[in-house]
């Protein structure tokens, strides 16, 4: 089961991809949210930083 209480930010550092069908070249920014899959297909060689966080967040005051 897929925990939809979560989102990411995924940012191409270098080269191009296709996101759920989406283009993303260097140096853009998703934010994703609500989705049970995730395909991500690389036209050229590409780095990328995906970061996964809680929906809510909860600090100590």
């Amino acid at each position: 089961m897929v925990d939809l209480s979560r989102k990411a930010y995924l940012f191409v550092i270098d080269g191009k991809i296709e996101v759920n069908g989406n283009t993303m070249k260097r140096q853009d920014v998703a934010r994703i949210e609500n989705e049970k899959s995730l395909l991500i297909e690389s036209r050229i060689q590409s780095e990328l930083l995906l970061i996964d966080l809680p929906e809510k967040y909860v600090f100590n005051q």
